[in-house]
């Protein structure tokens, strides 16, 4: 159903669902500051932008429900404040190719669900996790171009596997005036193997 006219004067309403995206709704959201749930369908790829930037403003903890589907062709999502897990809905985003996740406090390993998007180049994790993440892997992630902003201050990290590795990423990773080495001086193990590597040439 479309958002009721007027809604946005409930203002201690805490859980919204089952309403379509579109209209007026990222204005009408963004006035509910209690809302603890929301559930929103059909949200089209002209609308997302707007509604994700006024879930965002909400100051309280903000679940998305199942119900929520995002837009099949989503390219870019940004998402900032505590989600704590990741939705559900996530593996389905297999056209995205850059995500932020900033202070999302997530007490789950975000790695598994990340493995899941085959398009993705352009990660950001900004105070995303709270875990005790000790070992990364990275395997068969061939569009990832730089790896994730917010890296470096994952201090528990003790393994990091990247399997294979573009040639000029080893190039941007090494500790003599690499320019992302700083995301991983601080790692003690760190294994790769450049894609060079696994070009062999054929038998004479």
């Amino acid at each position: 159903m479309k958002m009721p006219e007027g809604i946005s004067k409930l203002t201690n309403l805490l859980t919204l669902t089952g309403i379509h995206g579109g209209g007026d709704i990222p204005l009408e959201l963004g006035k509910l500051r209690q809302l603890r749930s929301l559930g929103v369908m059909d949200v089209t790829e002209d609308t997302a932008d707007a509604l994700f930037a006024s879930i965002t403003r909400l100051q309280k903890k903000l679940t998305l429900l199942d119900t929520f589907s995002p837009p099949h062709l989503l390219r870019k999502l940004r998402l900032e404040g505590r989600l704590e897990n990741i939705p559900s809905w996530f593996h389905s985003l297999n056209n995205l190719t850059m995500l932020r996740l900033g202070f999302s406090h997530l007490e789950e390993d975000p790695a598994l669900a990340l493995q899941q998007l085959p398009n993705l180049q352009n990660l950001t994790l900004w105070h995303a996790y709270d875990g005790n993440l000790q070992y990364l892997h990275f395997h068969n992630c061939s569009r990832l171009r730089m790896l994730p902003e917010g890296l470096q201050f994952v201090t528990t990290l003790k393994q990091l596997d990247l399997l294979p590795l573009n040639d000029d990423h080893v190039e941007r990773l090494k500790p003599d005036g690499g320019e992302e080495n700083y995301k991983i001086e601080h790692i003690p193990t760190i294994r790769f193997l450049p894609v060079s590597a696994l070009k062999f040439s054929p038998p004479n």
